[in-house]
């Protein structure tokens, strides 16, 4: 039999009207059915080609500040130190973690590595931005990834170091500058924070002092100026109060602004004071 059908059958195809119409709205609806999936396809096409597009992009983007941007030269260190058999080695994305990570059982990473990778998460100010850096260039979950090769009290370890308050890492506003001057009182026991500037303008790290200051302390003298937040996802706001200086280093202690009140300075003033160490946080007296 011929591959265009049987033969027999063309003569009455041919002689009979109704048998031809049938056929012609048939090939129509072939034509359209054809052309319908072909545009499907070019519409899937088209989106596929401009997500990888905005992908490359937002990759591009990350690789040119990674130089600059700690947070992003973060993330690219923790890939460096992952085992070998968790990166992927497709053609299309030699950088793409293996999709199946987080269904997979690896054992933890070798107690040298895990140490460089917690090294690394004291680099760290701002872990949105680490964990933004590493999905765009592996296409994969740091915290998914992080879970998987870590113990979990290295985890936990990972971002209490990641939270801490890194040097330079908060950000001093202007606050209140007609109460600039006044004494800072606490209303509330609360806890406070000191950091410290040297003579070159450079910032400690945050300390939390080790005890909470209860209600009636001086804390110096309003900077008029305040800090929002001191680590990821804090929407605390603290005010800056001087103080005191010795030897070209200034002390900060840094107080929530729902815990304290601004009095303006009197002699006549008589509050509480305390004595700390800035470097530990250790607090020697209260009086």
């Amino acid at each position: 039999m011929s591959k265009l059908g049987n033969p027999a059958l063309l003569p009455i195809i041919a002689s009979n009207p109704q048998v031809r119409e049938k056929a012609a709205e048939t090939t129509v609806r072939v034509k359209k059915t054809i052309g319908f999936v072909g545009k499907g396809l070019l519409v899937v096409g088209g989106i596929f080609l401009t997500r990888l597009a905005i992908r490359n992009m937002q990759k591009q983007a990350i690789q040119k500040k990674i130089s600059s941007n700690h947070n992003y030269r973060a993330a690219v260190k923790i890939y460096n130190l992952l085992p070998a058999n968790l990166k992927s080695k497709s053609l299309f994305d030699p950088e793409t973690i293996i999709d199946n990570l987080i269904s997979t059982v690896f054992p933890f990473l070798p107690k040298t590595e895990t140490q460089q990778i917690l090294n690394v998460a004291k680099e760290i100010t701002e872990f949105n931005e680490t964990q933004k850096a590493f999905n765009i260039l592996y296409r994969s979950n740091l915290v998914e990834v992080l879970q998987k090769v870590l113990s979990p009290s290295d985890f936990n370890l990972f971002f209490n170091y990641a939270n801490q308050h890194k040097p330079g890492s908060v950000e001093v506003k202007p606050a209140n500058l007609e109460k600039k001057g006044f004494r800072v009182v606490t209303t509330t026991e609360t806890t406070v924070y000191s950091i410290t500037k040297s003579s070159t303008n450079k910032l400690s790290t945050v300390v939390q002092l080790k005890q909470s200051i209860p209600a009636g302390v001086s804390l110096g003298i309003f900077e008029g100026a305040k800090v929002n937040g001191l680590s990821t996802g804090d929407t605390r706001e603290f005010y800056v109060c001087k103080f005191g200086q010795n030897q070209g280093h200034t002390a900060y202690l840094l107080v929530s602004s729902r815990s304290c009140r601004l009095i303006k300075y009197s002699a006549n003033n008589s509050f509480k004071k305390i004595q700390y160490i800035p470097a530990t946080g250790h607090v020697i007296k209260i009086q």
